[in-house]
């Protein structure tokens, strides 16, 4: 597939969490195979103490670029880049989520702490304000 072309079913790699891959994953494509945002979604296995919900742990992020992956100058795969402003994503996801009248409320909560400079394993450089969306579902 090019680069500048739809690829409406792209997949999206698998991350882990508790030791699993996500339960739950979905995207966006945003013209071509490059460019899409992304969401996976772990379920974790725990409830809300006081209104015994179930918690679901998410991470997203938007892809803007991608890279042919070569060993021996031969090419054996594809990486996606990422959008450096991962509080853009955390602020769409929420935006759109609200938009289908699913969500009681919405609550930011200190999680990681602010990363002004930092690098995901693809050596993308992101920042942060380090706040976690705590989204809460109409029962």
């Amino acid at each position: 597939m090019r680069p500048h072309h739809s690829y409406p079913a792209a997949p999206v790699s698998s991350l882990y969490l508790f030791g699993r891959s996500e339960d739950f994953a979905v995207e966006h494509e945003l013209g071509t195979v490059a460019k899409r945002d992304h969401a996976r979604l772990w379920e974790s296995k725990r409830s809300d103490p006081v209104t015994h919900l179930e918690l679901w742990i998410g991470d997203a992020a938007q892809d803007n670029g991608i890279e042919v992956l070569r060993r021996h100058h031969l090419p054996i795969g594809t990486t996606h880049h990422i959008n450096p402003n991962l509080d853009a994503e955390r602020s769409l996801i929420v935006t759109l989520l609200r938009r289908t009248g699913m969500v009681r409320t919405v609550l930011m909560e200190p999680g990681m702490g602010r990363t002004t400079d930092g690098k995901n394993a693809g050596g993308d450089r992101f920042y942060t304000d380090g706040q976690l969306a705590v989204i809460v579902l109409n029962g």
